[in-house]
């Protein structure tokens, strides 16, 4: 009785997994917008910054449009 509700429980799980797979269709989720909240934000520019090698990115939201700029380090 316990295995068979593990079974179900992980079939369950396959299947939802599968359809938030399906629902990516292979590309990586867009960021959150600090500004309105959507699942909008995308990365819409990138250079190198100064010397250091800093990286200024440049995140637009689809969704109210506002420019979201981050300064990040490379690895």
């Amino acid at each position: 009785m316990i295995m068979k509700s593990v079974l179900d429980s992980i079939l369950q799980l396959q299947k939802r997994v599968t359809a938030l797979e399906r629902k990516l269709g292979g590309r990586w989720p867009a960021d959150i917008c600090q500004a309105c909240g959507s699942r909008a934000l995308r990365l819409h520019q990138a250079r190198s910054s100064n010397e250091k090698g800093n990286v200024e990115k440049h995140w637009r939201c689809s969704a109210c449009g506002i420019v979201d700029v981050r300064v990040t380090r490379p690895r």
